[in-house]
């Protein structure tokens, strides 16, 4: 699993999201504000956010958190968020992990916790939500993010025989070592298995086609198209949930 995360990193800003960084970002820092929009601002001394990728989410958390944890599988990843925030953000009050989500323990506990973009990677993703909520402070989040099964531009990508059905994985999904794609349904399904409860279920982007195809829209379309994914969640690029665990 580690050697797959380190082929994943190794080929993330040159391969997968080559491109479409422009989107990349401005979707990076959409769905940052949306997501902290759903804790409580009175409450965000320590946050953990289990996979970092290259640091986009990183640099805004440590900002906006007075302490925070990260922790992924890969060497390369937890190295370039390092990179990324001495010259983007501050360090002073970050620690880091590497290591897989099934097998880290803790002590801490933290207000926030976010997996973004992680559950889609995970082959027991209920086990590692039961284990996360352990994590949680008092009155603590979970913020989750995942791709949505049935997104505008997947649809169309069945309609156009691109997919044959739109659970499909394609070939970014299969880059990015994605294990499946949910559909509201399984989230709701993974939600409730996890003994945990949704305050908040959401969508990020109304997308029409494909990231690479929508990178030079103007910025004005592009901010539209992220505000109407709550809009038409069922039919948004992304799923969000703000969870806390089940009274």
């Amino acid at each position: 699993m580690l050697a797959s995360l380190e082929r994943i990193a190794s080929s993330y800003n040159h391969e997968i999201i080559h491109g479409w960084e422009r989107i990349y970002h401005l979707k990076w820092e959409f769905t940052y504000t949306k997501l902290l929009s759903l804790t409580d601002p009175g409450r965000r001394i320590a946050a953990l956010e289990m996979g970092c990728a290259d640091g986009a989410m990183s640099t805004l958390l440590s900002r906006d958190f007075k302490k925070l944890s990260i922790l992924d599988g890969s060497a390369e990843f937890l190295n370039a968020t390092k990179e990324s925030l001495k010259q983007k953000s501050r360090i002073d009050n970050v620690e880091f992990f590497q290591g897989l989500f099934e097998d880290f323990e803790t002590e801490q506990k933290f207000d926030a916790i976010f997996l973004v973009h992680v559950l889609e990677h995970l082959e027991d993703p209920v086990s590692v939500l039961k284990k996360t909520s352990n994590w949680l402070s008092p009155g603590g989040t979970i913020l989750i993010n995942v791709p949505n099964a049935h997104s505008l531009h997947r649809q169309l990508g069945v309609k156009m025989g691109l997919l044959e059905k739109v659970t499909d994985l394609n070939a970014q999904d299969k880059k990015l070592g994605h294990k499946r794609v949910y559909t509201p349904a399984l989230l709701s399904e993974h939600i409730q298995q996890s003994g945990l409860v949704a305050d908040r279920i959401g969508g990020i982007m109304l997308k029409p086609l494909s990231n690479r195809q929508m990178n030079d829209w103007d910025e004005p379309m592009l901010k539209a198209l992220f505000e109407l994914g709550d809009d038409f969640p069922e039919l948004s690029s992304e799923l969000y949930a703000a969870l806390r665990p089940r009274s």
